[in-house]
């Protein structure tokens, strides 16, 4: 199956398959979680529907959710802790911002955006409705940054996942170096 259908607002868009690089972040990303969510959460990884309304179905790359939202027919419903769209090249400015701002009304309240062929990621926090950039970080070794007076700033690549507590180095779910969160 080459593509993956959505519904957004009653019209069906279909989505190409995702490219290997992509594939390995949200599976690396899948494995950190899953060994530290509580019992009552499931994570869950591309090809899950989730449905927003009656108009609205969007898959998203991951998401974790109580296992009371798993719907009989195979889709998830209610309200996910966590969800995590890996962006390609293919998908448009204007759906990122229409699918960020159904996670927001829908309540999620952390939405992280990881961009695989610029190498960032945004972390994205609910607060009264919407999101607001918690942060910002470069998943790249080389990365280097000053202050404004010049001086070598730190690059802080992790971070903090909220639903299992724990800070994830961006960088290492580039590198697939994630058995050191067993």
């Amino acid at each position: 199956m080459d593509n993956r259908e959505e519904i957004i607002d009653g019209n069906v868009v279909m989505q190409a398959s995702p490219r290997w690089e992509h594939s390995d972040i949200v599976r690396n990303l899948c494995f950190v979680i899953q060994r530290h969510l509580s019992p009552d959460c499931i994570v869950y990884s591309d090809n899950v529907d989730l449905v927003i309304d009656d108009k609205t179905r969007y898959i998203p790359d991951l998401l974790v959710t109580k296992k009371e939202n798993r719907l009989p027919n195979g889709k998830v419903g209610g309200v996910p802790k966590l969800i995590v769209e890996v962006w390609s090249p293919d998908n448009t400015t204007k759906e990122r911002l229409l699918k960020k701002d159904k996670y927001a009304r829908l309540g999620v309240n952390q939405f992280v955006e990881i961009d695989y062929k610029a190498k960032f990621a945004i972390n994205n926090l609910l607060t009264n409705g919407a999101y607001y950039t918690d942060k910002h970080v470069v998943a790249r070794e080389d990365a280097e940054f000053v202050d404004d007076d010049g001086n070598p700033v730190e690059v802080d690549r992790k971070i903090h996942i909220n639903c299992i507590n724990l800070d994830v180095d961006i960088l290492d779910l580039f590198k697939d170096d994630v058995l050191k969160y067993l």
